[in-house]
């Protein structure tokens, strides 16, 4: 099973307002939406309007960016409600689970060491791991790997349309969170829930 287990929304969105006010890039209202669930080799072209960014600014912007972000988010973050009891309850059954994200390795060990939710997981990847993010189903595949069970054994959980796009093209089984986008904008799932309290391992299974 792999987890998004903190709505950051909002934390993400403060985050690349204020690096784009401080480099001076202007920033339409709800950017961040169309590309939520992205990795930053495709947020940071778009967002500063160059296509053929080198790697070297996307790297050097992305670092900036996601520092703000961890400042922002360290003040408020929490997992998503009744996700650590699910966890729980998933271990206790022996199901795996994992992390697999777009984000760098600093964002995601940043979550999971102020969440102190590290010890639950089977595998964790992250964008530095794979050539595209998603919505290339990469970073699943790879945790999926990692567990040592086939794509259509695995069960994600996502809040943004390139995580649910990039469990589909991994074959798996997607239920949504509604903590990005609301219920009425989301069409592909298999579970659709606004947090973690209103779904166990019998509604999974």
């Amino acid at each position: 099973m792999l987890f998004r287990s903190v709505d950051n929304k909002i934390a993400h969105t403060q985050a690349f307002e204020v690096w784009a006010e401080r480099r001076g890039f202007p920033m339409e209202k709800d950017f961040i939406l169309k590309y939520y669930g992205m990795g930053n080799d495709d947020i940071m072209p778009a967002l500063v309007g160059d296509p053929n960014l080198s790697k070297e600014l996307i790297d050097i912007y992305a670092q900036e960016k996601e520092a703000v972000y961890r400042e922002i988010y360290a003040k408020t973050i929490e997992l998503v409600a009744g996700a650590r009891q699910l966890f729980d309850e998933l271990k206790k059954q022996g199901v795996k689970l994992a992390v697999a994200s777009s984000a760098p390795i600093i964002n995601v060990d940043f979550v999971l060491d102020a969440t102190d939710i590290r010890g639950y997981f089977d595998a964790i990847t992250h964008s530095g791991l794979v050539k595209k993010a998603k919505p290339a189903p990469d970073v699943f595949l790879l945790a999926a790997q990692m567990m040592g069970l086939k794509p259509e054994e695995c069960f994600v959980f996502e809040d943004a349309f390139a995580g649910v796009a990039a469990a589909r093209a991994a074959g798996m089984k997607v239920g949504v969170l509604t903590t990005t986008f609301a219920r009425e904008q989301h069409k592909d799932y298999d579970i659709l829930i606004d947090d973690f309290t209103q779904v166990s391992l019998n509604d999974i299974l």
